[in-house]
């Protein structure tokens, strides 16, 4: 029985079109639901604060303006300068990646140099995160970086 090749390649043809179509339909959901970052779509603004401790903070945990997600942390690194006493305050640097919306407006709009940052505790296991509280117009905005 011989087979009949064109037809079968065509076959596969279809196929692939079909995966590549469904591929591409799963990404779309993903970014325009906002679960899915993809680079070089929409603006994201890195911030930095410091803190005496981020008690089993990680990265890639959530940042909260007022307990609604705006974005994730980047990187936790300590001070490069070494404290000079164990109480010195600001041991540590957290870099924060803000990409939320809130209210159809950039949520960095909200953060402001009069804004303060805590971690907090969230859900039933305990996962850090941390929360801004939204600045005020006597704060000044915040700058990338």
């Amino acid at each position: 029985m011989p087979q009949n090749n064109p037809a079968r390649l065509s076959e596969l043809r279809v196929g692939l079109l079909v995966l590549l179509a469904l591929a591409i339909l799963v990404l779309v959901i993903f970014a325009v639901s906002g679960d899915l970052k993809i680079p070089g779509f929409g603006k994201t603004t890195i911030i930095r604060t410091e803190m005496p401790t981020v008690d089993g903070l990680r990265k890639g945990a959530e940042v909260r303006l007022s307990g609604k997600k705006i974005g994730s942390v980047k990187s936790i690194n300590f001070s490069s300068q070494i404290p000079t006493t164990p109480e010195a305050p600001n041991n540590v640097e957290i870099v924060m990646e803000i990409d939320g919306k809130l209210d159809g407006r950039a949520a960095i709009e909200r953060i402001r140099s009069d804004s303060i940052a805590t971690l907090k505790t969230a859900g039933v296991l305990g996962d850090n995160v941390i929360d801004i509280t939204p600045g005020t117009m006597n704060g000044k905005a915040i700058n990338n970086g």
